[in-house]
């Protein structure tokens, strides 16, 4: 079976931390529920094309929105 990737060669590396970093003491509420938010979600993910690094494709969620928010990006990625 083909190891899996590292969290670095994935393109989370110091980079994408830093900005983490800056997105979540900027922006410290969940954009759905406005709870504490301790994740930081690409608005339009990697995968379809949304910038890894852009400020404006970053929105802080908490766990269970970003949890949610993953899934329905997942199951619309398997539609296409």
């Amino acid at each position: 079976a083909p190891r899996e990737l590292t969290s670095a060669e994935r393109g989370y590396d110091h980079t994408w931390q830093k900005l983490r970093q800056w997105k979540l003491a900027t922006d410290p509420f969940c954009v759905r529920c406005q709870g504490s938010a301790n994740q930081v979600d690409h608005i339009m993910p990697i995968h379809d094309g949304g910038a890894r690094l852009d400020p404006a494709n970053l929105q802080s969620l908490c766990i269970s929105c970003h949890s949610k928010k993953t899934a329905i990006d997942k199951a619309n990625r398997k539609r296409d």
